[in-house]
């Protein structure tokens, strides 16, 4: 029966698209699972200017705005192999 070739077509088409769609409800409902899972933070651990040692301390600076800049430390480079308050002097040779 010529006629019921595109009928079966259709019909397959429409299996398709319904396991398709299926799948894909599946993996919405994992996700939107996933996105309400509970999360649970054990530790924080920080070391920034300002004497920021610690998460409540981290929080102080914030809240409070103020500025932690410093200097680097001595300890950590030399300062001037690496500045030159003249921005035009060539420090590298080419």
């Amino acid at each position: 029966m010529p006629d019921s070739e595109p009928t079966d077509r259709a019909a397959t088409a429409v299996k398709r698209a319904l396991a398709m769609i299926q799948g894909l409800e599946s993996k919405l409902a994992k996700a939107e699972q996933a996105a309400r899972a509970p999360i649970a933070v054990v530790g924080i651990g920080c070391r920034f200017p300002g004497n920021v040692s610690n998460a409540a301390a981290y929080w102080r600076l914030m809240s409070e705005g103020r500025d932690a800049i410093t200097e680097v430390p001595a300890s950590r480079w030399d300062l001037d192999a690496y500045y030159d308050p003249d921005p035009d002097r060539q420090q590298f040779a080419e």
